[in-house]
């Protein structure tokens, strides 16, 4: 029997409006171990995808408010324990984890599920502006099911949650930096290295079963015509990979095979090839020097999985940056409560740069801790694509208002950003002209406490296991990913359509990057044989998008951006003879 912890947001006190006090601001801390900070911000900001969500259960615009609901389903099986170290899985983390986007009253029936996966370093919340348009769009026809991964479970958000629930950014701080108790609760910091061990075993097998599950909850007869899978980044190789998984065992058995659980599949700024290096057997076990990547111009590496298995601290990328974890969440806190000050009280002068630590974000990215900005411009100084050079972490926001000058990044060598130049004389304020994704999408993302964009635990394993394949896409019974447990195998029978995203200004950049996925797959249902050059197969490449534009850019800037696409493709792959049940959740 399944099990589900069901949390309907606006019934909690997080969201409620009543006791509201304005932002205080933060304290000025002392310069304690800004060394050490300073090194895990440079570290970190390379890799860590700025944190949004939204507190809120509906939207203020469509027809009906969309109900976010958030659901821990179990499991039913065991992930296997480290074997070098004997360490298990608590079974308090034997959950597949999502929230659920639809309209109330929903219709007795509607037309499809899109379940969707985040990407590296990414969580649920990156989809909420998504899949709340998508829903209103549909009018109810489309339920949005965005997917956490194991390790949000392990998340301390109560110092978010009782920020947004008394609407006082100042409650956070002081829950995550300065000791401070709620409800009797003190922040432990991030767990020890040691107590994580069992993340070694983390990786594809746990992650496609756990889809699974969440997959499952739809009645078979409805998946193959009702259930769509997207994935961002990372996430679209693992819709991939999914779609090729065999499930029982045995490839000669196709009836549960992904792709014969879903409807088709969408690809966000992820998939194509040349990104993931195609490792050899000793590789992907013991780490030599072929297992690394590029992202955004910096370079990373990743151990094997027999060292994974004996060093804790490398089970998330945070230790195998030299044990910066802590730090790396400190980066998270820090923007995630500017996106709280900038929901709560735009245009109010942004008190972070008191404080000595954030001054350090400042001087890296801006190079100026002198300026005064609103809370707004100063959220866009840290998430926008002129100011910040991490294109995985930054979106098209607008420019500020007030002097800017070119000024080479700290972060990425030969990158030329722009600098605010004002030393305190006046206040910078935000400008959302010619913005792709509108910053008041990010700061309601930002203000949502129950899930968030932002991994603070990725396990590590799931990357090594992405890797094992490069860009091959399948495996044989006979290659050494099947000895390990990595059965992606269907490729060259998955029949389900594909759509397609790439942003421009991404990380996949050109559509022939999807080319060789697109020629290694058979005729998609539906397309009489045709080849998926002709059918089945749709590109779209967004002009000037970056890699969070894809997830967030504004419906009201690009009507036929693509939130309208994913709708209208989900409409054209369905028809009202296929409409299925609405859901009716354990």
């Amino acid at each position: 029997m399944k099990e589900r912890r069901l949390i309907p947001v606006r019934d909690r006190a997080l969201c409620r409006k009543d006791r509201r006090r304005g932002p205080a601001p933060i304290p000025k801390r002392s310069g304690a171990r800004r060394t050490g900070f300073l090194i895990g911000l440079i570290a970190a900001t390379g890799i860590v995808p700025l944190i949004m969500a939204s507190c809120s259960s509906s939207t203020t615009t469509g027809p009906n408010p969309v109900t976010v609901e958030n659901y821990h389903i179990n499991t039913g099986y065991r992930v296997p324990p480290n074997p070098v170290l004997n360490t298990s899985t608590p079974s308090q983390y034997d959950y597949a984890v999502f929230t659920r986007y639809y309209e109330k009253p929903e219709p007795k029936q509607i037309r499809a599920v899109l379940v969707l996966i985040p990407g590296f370093y990414g969580g649920a919340g990156g989809f909420d502006k998504m899949a709340k348009t998508i829903v209103q769009m549909s009018g109810g026809q489309i339920e949005v099911w965005a997917v956490d991964r194991r390790s949000v479970m392990i998340d301390d958000l109560t110092g978010l949650q009782e920020a947004m629930r008394e609407r006082n950014p100042s409650i956070a701080f002081d829950y995550y930096f300065s000791g401070a108790t709620i409800d009797g609760k003190t922040y432990a910091g991030p767990p020890t290295s040691s107590s994580l061990s069992y993340m070694s075993e983390w990786g594809l097998d746990m992650t496609m079963k756990d889809l699974n599950t969440i997959i499952s909850l739809i009645p078979q007869p409805y998946r193959k015509t009702n259930v769509f899978l997207g994935g961002h980044s990372l996430g679209s190789w693992l819709v991939q990979d999914y779609a090729a998984y065999d499930f029982d065992g045995n490839p000669s058995t196709l009836s549960d095979a992904g792709y014969n659980q879903i409807a088709g599949i969408i690809q966000l700024d992820g998939g194509g090839t040349g990104l993931f290096p195609s490792l050899t057997e000793a590789q992907y076990l013991s780490g030599t020097t072929g297992n690394s990547i590029t992202l955004s111009g910096l370079s990373f590496s990743f151990p094997g999985i027999d060292q994974l298995r004996q060093t804790p601290a490398d089970v998330i990328p945070a230790g195998v940056i030299a044990g910066l974890g802590p730090e790396i969440i400190k980066v998270f806190t820090f923007i995630q409560i500017e996106g709280i000050y900038a929901e709560l009280d735009p245009n109010a002068l942004s008190p972070l740069l008191q404080n000595s630590d954030f001054q350090l974000i400042a001087t890296l990215l801006l190079g100026n801790i002198q300026l005064k900005a609103t809370n707004e411009a100063m959220l866009g100084f840290t998430m926008d694509r002129h100011f910040d050079p991490i294109g995985l972490m930054t979106g098209t926001l607008g420019i500020a208002n007030g002097p800017l000058a070119p000024f080479p990044s700290a972060i990425s060598p030969g990158e030329t950003m722009s600098q605010p130049t004002d030393h305190g004389s006046m206040v910078y304020t935000w400008n959302s002209d010619g913005h792709i994704t509108n910053i008041k999408d990010v700061e309601a993302a930002l203000s949502n406490t129950y899930t968030t964009i932002t991994e603070w635990y990725f396990p590590m394993r799931l990357a090594i296991d992405a890797m094992a394949f490069g860009d091959s896409y399948a495996v044989g019974t006979t290659d050494w990913q099947w000895d390990e447990g990595l059965h992606v195998t269907h490729t060259s029978q998955m029949d389900a359509p594909v759509l397609v995203f790439g942003g421009e200004s991404g990380l996949e950049q050109t559509d022939t990057v999807f080319y060789k996925y697109r020629d290694l797959l058979p005729p998609a249902r539906g397309c009489a044989g045709q080849p998926r050059s002709a059918c089945g197969f749709d590109i779209h490449m967004m002009p000037n998008y970056t890699h969070m534009d894809i997830l967030l850019s504004d419906p009201a800037v690009a009507p036929d951006g693509v939130d309208a696409t994913i709708y209208r493709w989900i409409i054209a792959h369905t028809v009202s003879a296929t409409s299925m049940p609405a859901p009716v959740l354990p």
